[in-house]
């Protein structure tokens, strides 16, 4: 869950295909808009932040892709998908950011990227 000023946004999955959800939610917790789909399936944890506007990026995956697929989705303060990204070779996503810059920060395991020491 994050806050942003009077509203939260909260994200997790439901169901046996662990579909992905985000909700936007008032201090009263009534629902603002949310979004789910069956394209989108939860990935690894620190798979979304929030920006200072109130936009959303967030990860998920594609059940008709492999293994190491994944997908980001910028979402805007009003709940409306403006762009998706496919990341590919993705072994373990390890957190989302917002820097104080306002810009978004990645982080992920790449698969096969091993480093001999």
């Amino acid at each position: 869950m994050i806050a942003f000023g009077n509203d939260y946004v909260l994200n997790g999955n439901s169901g046996e295909s662990k579909n992905k959800f985000l909700l936007k939610t008032n201090s009263n917790g009534d629902a603002i808009w949310g979004i789910q789909s069956e394209k989108f399936r939860a990935f690894d944890p620190g798979d979304m932040a929030m920006d200072p506007a109130g936009n959303v990026l967030f990860i998920s995956k594609d059940p008709a892709a492999d293994a190491y697929h994944g997908c980001l989705h910028f979402v805007d303060k009003d709940g409306i998908c403006k762009w998706s990204k496919d990341l590919s070779s993705i072994e373990a996503m390890q957190d989302i950011i917002c820097t104080k810059d306002g810009l978004f920060l990645i982080s992920y395991k790449q698969k096969g990227a091993y480093i001999d020491g």
